[in-house]
This record gives C-alpha cells, structure tokens and sequence, in this order.
C-alpha cells in the first residue's frame, strides 16, 4: 500500500474534486517502489532509478514525451473526455489518418483511439525506421492490440516507387541486416545510377572530396541535395565549409529553413519523411555509425531519402552494414618488383 499526497484543484463544496495529475505524475514516478508496483513487474528497479532522476521538480517544466501520459492522467483522474460535464468538450474525430506511425507512441495512439468517433484509421509507416525506444513501435502489434473490437485489414506496400532499382536494392539489402522478418521493397522498373561509395584516407581528405562531390553534382539534372550527417553539430560544421569553399546557397536544415531548398544539410533523423534526388552520405564510417541497431538503422533511414543519386563518404572502416562488396572501391595493388638472380659462382680450377 502507498500514499500519496495529492492536491486538489477543485472547489471545497464539489464532492469529488479534480486532482492535480501533474502532482500525482511527479510523486508516482520518482517513487521507485511504487511505480515497480503498479506496473506489475514490467518496469525494473533501473528503469525506475532512470525515471525518477528524468522528471521535472518544481518548475513542473514537462519534455514532449510526458504529454501523453500527462493527458491519459488526466482523463484517468478527473475524467476528461467528450461529453465529460467537469470539462469543456474535446474534439472528436470522424477519421484519423497517421503517418510516420513507426514514431508513434502506443501511449499517443490510446489517446487518438480514445477521441475518435468511430474508431476509423489509416495508419501508415516503416517499422524499419523505427529508432526510439520511448517514442515509437517496434511493430506493429503494439497498435493492433488497440483495435480488438474492432476490423482491422493490413496491407503491405512493397512496390517502390520513389527511388530507382539500383538504390531500392541497395536499401533492400541493409534492410535484411536491420529487420530481417520485414518484408523487402519491390523496385520499380526505374534504373539509374548505382550508389557510388568514395573512400578518403583522413577526415581533412573526405571532407575535401565531400565539397567536390556536391559541386559536380549539383552540375547534373538534379533539383534537391541532402548532404546527411549523424548530428546536428557535424551538420552545422559542414554547412559552415561548404559556405567558406563557395557552395553559399548550402542551407541548415531546421525550422526556420525550408526542407526543399536547393542544397540541405542536415542530420539523418531531421530528414525522415523527406526525400531528396541526391544524397550525400558523410563521415560513414565503422567509429562513427558502430554495429549497433539504432546506428544501422539511422543509416536505412538515410539511404532511403535517396530517390536518384546516393554517394556515400567516409575514411577508416566503412559501417558494417553498408558494406556492399560489388560496390567497393578497388584498392590499387602495386606489383612487387622481382629481385635480379645472383650469378652463381664457379670454382676456380
């Protein structure tokens, strides 16, 4: 049993008076016993030490990731619905329609499900995009245990139509890597070029051959660059350079900036949902994108923002999984030189 000390925000005459779920959130997650109690075990005694440490004290200042809790709470204490007399009224919705579902919380979805008037979805996504752990669905499960009253029909849309043969096979064949048991793209009979790996011998040398790469191919029929990087910070470097070595049209993407200007760059994850004619790969390295599966993944994600041109950078060790034998670089081999044959020596007699 454990007791909370909970505040109430509604008038003394009101006979049950709404709590504040912002309170009960606070107190129920920095309790490590009973937060480990009520989730019946789901939840281990880190995961809780993480929780605890992660909330907001005083300020009651709230990350993105608690509102659907915070409104769950809130419909679970104080009863805040449509049609709920203690509130105004929410909105209610015909149809829903969600896209990128794959960074859609199970938490969020209950709470879309919850305000919809009939419970009618179109919910579309890549589960092998999936990253975060607390942001999203590892598949797709987790929302269709939602819909148990409910018709529920999946289909699978295989046929790429976005990006060329070549780089739907090469997306194919990293996907096999990431989710094996996800269902592979079917390309299109679209051909164009193969994705081209460029292979430096130092960051200072990739960085150089980067800057010349988005110079020729800017030269081609193209309409959209996306030079992709692991951070933000190393995107931010990189636009710098660019802009110093004359490419001055080369924007930062962020909200301020459009997703659609000439030449972007930009970290892998600001890019999900975009695509772009080329893409510029850079720093792909083994030190840099380790053979981990958030790092594989990110590198599905940016290869998949490619619908023309893929070019990959990188100096050291390629990551793993965009390793690709046939596409390889070769390695200039230089022949040994023979070594002249002594003449034998004869005896004098």
């Amino acid at each position: 049993m454990y007791a909370f000390k909970i505040k109430s925000t509604g008038s003394p005459g009101r006979f049950w008076p709404e709590l504040d779920y912002k309170d009960v959130y606070i107190q129920l997650l920095s309790d490590r016993n009973a937060l480990i109690a009520a989730s019946k075990g789901s939840i281990s005694e880190q995961q809780a030490a993480i929780f605890s440490r992660s909330l907001p004290t005083k300020s009651k200042t709230f990350r993105q990731e608690d509102l659907p809790a915070l409104c769950h709470l809130d419909y679970l204490l104080n009863g805040r619905e449509y049609g709920s007399k203690r509130r105004r009224a929410a909105p209610l919705f015909d149809h829903v329609v969600v896209d990128e579902a794959q960074d859609i919380s199970p938490l969020e979805f209950l709470l879309m499900y919850r305000y919809s008037r009939d419970k009618s979805f179109t919910i579309l996504g890549d589960i092998g995009q999936y990253l975060l752990e607390h942001r999203g669905i590892p598949n797709w499960r987790e929302v269709k245990n939602m819909f148990t009253k409910e018709s529920v029909r999946r289909w699978d849309a295989r046929i790429s139509y976005r990006a060329t043969r070549e780089l739907t096979t090469y997306a194919n064949r990293i996907l096999k890597i990431v989710a094996p048991n996800l269902p592979k793209a079917i390309p299109y009979k679209r051909h164009g070029e193969k994705p081209v790996l460029i292979r430096s011998k130092s960051y200072a040398e990739m960085i150089s051959a980067i800057v010349n790469d988005v110079r020729s191919v800017r030269e081609k029929d193209v309409q959209t660059i996306a030079v992709l990087c692991r951070t933000t910070k190393e995107a931010s470097k990189l636009q710098k350079r660019l802009v110093k070595e004359g490419i001055e049209d080369a924007v930062l993407l962020d909200k301020y900036q459009s997703s659609l200007a000439q030449i972007v760059v930009a970290s892998i994850y600001q890019t999900k949902g975009i695509e772009y004619d080329a893409v510029i790969l850079t720093n792909a390295r083994k030190n840099n994108y380790p053979n981990t599966p958030i790092h594989s993944r990110l590198l599905y994600i940016a290869v998949t923002r490619a619908a023309h041109r893929l070019h990959i950078h990188w100096f050291g060790t390629l990551a793993d999984v965009l390793v690709d034998p046939a596409l390889l670089p070769k390695t200039k081999r230089t022949k040994a030189r023979k070594k002249p044959k002594r003449e034998k020596k004869t005896k004098s007699g």
